[in-house]
């Protein structure tokens, strides 16, 4: 049982100047279900899925609360978190809901990964916003591709989602320019550049600051390597949106194209870790308006059982609202469900690892569902 009042507490300084809904405290006379959010073999693991879960209804924040006061092993929670890249939503989510029932060593550990977080993005978010300066000011288009914008515009808060380096997209008439830009910045190519209209199977270059150790990856295709979907995607452009970020006017894929996006980035690694499936759930939380009729058209093209594995498991793990009938198309597809199996295991085992290049390979290969995309994807690997 709950004992005494779980109280929301507000001295955690702020990283972003969004506002988000404070959450409401808990306390013993509300009633506390005994049925789990989420079906789990290990407590942890739905303590974990309810932190990260978009959606805080009353029933999700009770649980969180039930489960924290009763037998968590918080080292394998801490972990869990880790490893799957969603520590510091679960310390943000811990710290306002529950702390009193947190070990302090725990809390003291997610804090400072939410710290770390928090600094490096807001870091990486003042280099992108520079470098979307100079772009523009050199009449190269571009689009931000994750990180701190996605922070930002999806999670209300630049410290919850979790960023390494910074990803620019442009067309590929512009990569020259843009990649000339980089250089003027103080960025040098990990390699010799592409030639990006002779190297049908490149899709993007990777750059480094030596002095800053920042790294870009600037792309002019996405998803498209071995894998036969169409190459310039051009709806990412003609349906772009502009919005201000942090004093900059800047354009971003539609939440339609978003949706896409994360769905490739996460099939990219093998959906290896919850970030990349919260992403998922998140951008379906935050859009009610989302256009699933353009949705159902991206399913049904070549990267319909990506869109499946990715629905899936925004919907079994974190309760996006799909709607139905995708739903009912992606159950139907048995190499999909297998393959969200193999995910969920993958994420929440407590002796879980990195996927190898074996499992890697067998996943790329089974996540292809036509046969022209598998040998697309073969004779890519023999180049």
């Amino acid at each position: 049982m709950l004992t005494g009042q779980i109280t929301i507490t507000n001295d955690e300084p702020k990283t972003t100047g969004h506002t988000s809904q404070p959450l409401r405290p808990l306390t013993t006379e509300e009633p506390l279900s005994a049925d789990p959010v989420v079906a789990t073999e290990r407590p942890e693991q739905e303590l974990l899925l309810c932190c990260v879960r978009p959606e805080q209804d009353g029933r999700t924040r009770r649980r969180i609360g039930q489960l924290a006061a009763g037998r968590i092993d918080w080292p394998l929670l801490a972990t869990f978190a880790v490893r799957n890249g969603v520590a510091a939503m679960t310390y943000r989510r811990l710290y306002d809901l529950c702390p009193d029932f947190v070990p302090e060593p725990i809390l003291k550990e997610l804090k400072r990964d939410y710290r770390t977080n928090a600094a490096r993005n807001l870091y990486l978010a003042a280099e992108l916003r520079q470098l979307f300066q100079k772009l523009d000011a050199a009449g190269v288009s571009a689009l931000p591709y994750k990180g701190p914008v996605l922070g930002d515009t999806l999670y209300g808060d630049i410290a919850l989602r979790k960023t390494t380096d910074l990803d620019i997209i442009v067309r590929k008439k512009d990569v020259a320019r843009a990649s000339a830009e980089l250089l003027a910045a103080g960025y040098q190519p990990e390699s010799e550049l592409p030639d990006p209209h002779e190297t049908p199977f490149a899709e993007h270059d990777r750059f480094k600051h030596h002095y800053k150790g920042t790294w870009v990856e600037l792309h002019w295709r996405i998803g498209t390597k071995y894998s036969g979907d169409p190459a310039e995607l051009p709806e990412l452009w003609s349906r772009s949106q502009r919005i201000s970020w942090r004093d900059t006017s800047i354009i971003v894929p539609s939440p339609e194209s978003q949706l896409w996006l994360l769905m490739v980035h996460g099939n990219q690694h093998c959906f290896a870790e919850l970030a990349w499936v919260n992403d998922v759930a998140k951008l379906i939380w935050s859009e009610p308006d989302l256009d699933w009729s353009e949705v159902a058209d991206q399913f049904r093209r070549g990267s319909r059982r990506r869109f499946a594995l990715g629905l899936i498991l925004a919907a079994e793990l974190l309760g996006a609202h799909v709607p139905q009938d995708l739903l009912d198309m992606a159950g139907n597809d048995r190499q999909a469900v297998q393959l969200a199996d193999e995910a969920k295991r993958r994420m929440l085992c407590p002796d879980s690892r990195e996927p190898g290049y074996v499992e890697c390979f067998s996943f790329h290969l089974r996540v292809r569902s036509r046969v022209r995309d598998k040998a697309r994807y073969l004779a890519g690997l023999a180049r």
